[in-house]
């Protein structure tokens, strides 16, 4: 999360911050929310503690422009995000399922 606060300030900073760009990161910050939730439920917990915060918000970065390229190929609706999210955010987690304490997915 402080990932996108510190691109919001640095935007910011330079004067290019556009309501594009706003949209952008709100969708981000929904991904990194919504993977983060799936990641909790399953109780992931890598030996590094920064390594949730680190995959999460890289896994909503891939997330986002993976969805985004389907969406505007006319290939997934953007009314699936949900469970496109949760079956992204799911199939992550099965790579380090190992870490995860309750996997009841």
């Amino acid at each position: 999360m402080n990932a996108a606060r510190t691109t919001t300030t640095a935007l910011k900073a330079r004067g290019t911050f556009d309501a594009a760009q706003m949209q952008q990161l709100h969708g981000l910050h929904e991904s990194i929310v919504e993977i983060c939730q799936h990641a909790m439920l399953v109780q992931y917990h890598p030996a590094d503690s920064r390594q949730f915060h680190v995959d999460v918000i890289a896994w909503a970065i891939e997330w986002e422009a993976l969805f985004w390229v389907n969406v505007d190929s006319d290939t997934w609706h953007e009314d699936e995000w949900i469970e496109r999210t949760e079956d992204f955010a799911l199939a992550k987690l099965a790579d380090v399922r190992h870490d995860c304490l309750s996997w009841k997915a």
